[in-house]
């Protein structure tokens, strides 16, 4: 509550009056303490145009934009201001503003080096040093929230990596277990090759005679001649042995 208050005060009553000789730049400070901001944020850009060194007008511009929320081109008008302000009060003042406005868009870093600046100028100003230190604690929030993201999305980053590897590795398994299984069957193929029987030995064998030694041995049995020993086969006449003659 005390720094929107501080805002309050430090945008609506600090505004640079005009030289009352200059009646344009007067006519646009009288609707800014209206707060007809609008109407006046074009009055200031119309003057502006022709005198954009104007450091009381970049001030007071700075002011109506801040008022209708474009804390960019506030920022922008106020740090103007600043560079060009000759005097040390109105310099203040504008350092001040452009931390607000900074302050507005959450850029604490730069915030904080405006306030700084401001206090090198007025060191006792209690408002610049409450939101100096508003705007450190904002920032190292901010710090702590990005590193909790980011180590966040580092674990979330790992357990996916973890679970790619774990997938990895069970493909990786499969195929070793695909190309295991393959071999042995084509193992067991060629144990069963080895062991079929050759051709040549489950033909049956004719004996020890020939073919044409049988068809000879065939027509001699027709004939009532066998040539047994012709063809290498012991004769059985005279293998019994003979009866001998009775004593007697």
């Amino acid at each position: 509550m005390r720094f929107l208050l501080v805002l309050f005060f430090a945008l609506s009553f600090q505004v640079a009056f005009a030289n009352v000789f200059d009646l344009s730049l007067w006519t646009a400070d009288a609707k800014l303490q209206k707060k007809e901001y609008s109407v006046a944020v074009n009055e200031y850009l119309k003057i502006q145009a022709k005198d954009p060194s104007n450091e009381r007008l970049n001030y007071n511009l700075g002011i109506g934009l801040y008022r209708l929320g474009a804390f960019d081109n506030a920022a922008f008008n106020f740090e103007q201001s600043a560079k060009q302000a000759s005097s040390p009060i109105l310099k203040e003042k504008a350092l001040y503003n452009l931390g607000n406005a900074l302050f507005k868009q959450e850029d604490y870093e730069n915030a904080i080096k405006a306030y700084e600046a401001a206090l090198q100028i007025d060191p006792d100003d209690e408002d610049t040093k409450f939101n100096l230190e508003l705007a450190r604690k904002k920032l190292e929030k901010k710090n702590q929230n990005q590193s909790d993201e980011q180590n966040k999305d580092k674990q979330d980053q790992n357990k996916d990596q973890e679970s790619k590897d774990k997938q990895d590795q069970n493909k990786d398994q499969q195929n070793k277990n695909e190309h295991k299984d393959k071999q042995e069957q084509k193992q067991d193929q060629q144990n069963g090759q080895n062991n079929k029987p050759k051709q040549s030995e489950t033909k049956e064998r004719k004996g020890n005679l020939s073919e044409q030694e049988v068809q000879m041995l065939l027509q001699q049995a027709q004939e009532g001649k066998p040539q047994g020993g012709m063809l290498g086969l012991k004769s059985k006449q005279n293998s019994e042995p003979k009866a001998k003659a009775k004593p007697w």
